[in-house]
């Protein structure tokens, strides 16, 4: 028996609409530790889309956010759509009730309708919308293969929408893997001018990878005795060193409701480090009574396209994206990519850090610039040992 949860078929419903849109290394595939989580924040689904019509291809990203209330009470599930080489983002919510889960352009009452379906998928299963104006039929279920591996037990969702005596209308094949979401779609839509057919939409998309793997601070490792070393590279001091990060003792912290001294000692110098966590949240900061303005912290679960304020200075750090990343300790394939980046007194920088659940930060790119000195560091991951 087909097994369709809820969860990760919906996640991927946002590509349903994407005709509207208009209007308005290799990444583990299955990554996932038993089921994804329950809210589905932090997966991530990657297309490659040809359209006929333009004879262009763009990659396509497609991430879970977080999780949204609708003013009528419901939750749905925030989906970003991410054009890389168009350098579009649309955002789309999938609202999720009983086996229904209907998609929409936004969370407020005057939100745009734009796809229905219901579990399960089975041949012969029909839901009709829209006073009978949209119609979608599961036609088939079978193997289907693209970039991003083999499925069987696909189904083949077929739609008929806005159609017109002139001969208009829209139409969709898609196909579904159970636990996956959508593989393949294909997407056509014409009008008529009274003479003629135009075809306005036109396109194929292919799941090249995905990654249901998540991070939430549970992995994040903090516990008496982890250690990391790195090799650290100072191209502002010229200077190679070797530096080991220990977390030495649980300590009170006066910012977080619980607090962690870590220890950075490399050949040229030592110094100290404490990590607070209150909440999804995790601090880190050089004193542990105050948060000084080149503090930072990381918001939890981790997800593409995730961003949350500072009061310091006016820094954003940001998700920038996830995937495979080589350190001397070897190559992690499922990495979350933060920057943050902020200036204060015509002094700016940046950091870029690289975190793998259950390993931590596997890679860092330090920069600073403006009126003051230059300032750049390479952190590259030897080994760790987690407690």
């Amino acid at each position: 028996m087909i097994k369709w949860r809820l969860v990760p078929f919906t996640l991927l419903l946002s590509l349903l609409c994407i005709y509207s849109c208009d209007d308005d290394e290799k990444i583990i595939n299955g990554g996932s530790n038993g089921d994804p989580p329950p809210d589905g924040v932090g997966l991530l689904w990657i297309y490659e889309v040809y359209d006929s019509l333009t004879l262009t291809t763009d990659t396509v990203w497609v991430s879970v956010t977080d999780t949204v209330s609708h003013s009528d009470g419901a939750t749905s599930l925030r989906l970003r759509l991410n054009w890389t080489v168009a350098d579009v983002v649309v955002d789309r919510y999938a609202k999720i009730q009983g086996d229904t889960i209907d998609i929409t352009s936004d969370t407020t009452v005057g939100s745009m309708f734009l796809e229905r379906f219901i579990l399960p998928l089975t041949v012969g299963s029909e839901w009709i919308v829209s006073g009978g104006t949209d119609t979608s039929r599961v036609t088939d279920v079978g193997t289907v293969t693209v970039e991003a591996g083999r499925f069987d037990s696909a189904a083949l969702i077929e739609r008929v929408w806005n159609r017109d005596f002139e001969g208009g209308g829209s139409w969709s094949q898609t196909w579904f893997a159970p636990d996956v979401g959508a593989v393949r779609r294909y997407l056509f839509s014409a009008w008529s001018d009274g003479s003629s057919i135009r075809i306005s939409v036109n396109q194929t998309w292919e799941l090249l990878r995905y990654d249901l793997s998540t991070f939430y601070l549970s992995r994040f490792p903090n516990s008496v005795g982890t250690q990391w070393v790195y090799q650290v590279i100072d191209t502002s001091l010229d200077l190679v060193d070797t530096v080991t990060v220990t977390i030495k003792s649980e300590v009170p912290v006066s910012w977080a409701d619980s607090g962690w001294l870590w220890q950075r000692r490399g050949r040229l110098a030592t110094d100290t480090v404490y990590m607070g966590v209150s909440d999804d949240i995790l601090f880190v900061s050089h004193s542990d009574d105050i948060l000084y303005f080149d503090s930072w912290y990381y918001e939890f679960p981790l997800t593409v396209g995730r961003h949350w304020g500072m009061e310091y200075f006016g820094a954003i750090p940001v998700i920038v994206d996830k995937g495979a990343v080589t350190s001397l300790a070897g190559e992690f394939p499922s990495a979350f990519h933060y920057r943050m980046s902020g200036g204060a007194f015509n002094d700016y920088w940046t950091v870029d850090d690289w975190l793998v659940p259950g390993v931590g930060m596997v890679r860092r790119e330090y920069t600073t610039f403006g009126l003051g000195p230059a300032f750049e560091q390479q952190w590259n991951l030897i080994s760790y040992r987690v407690q």
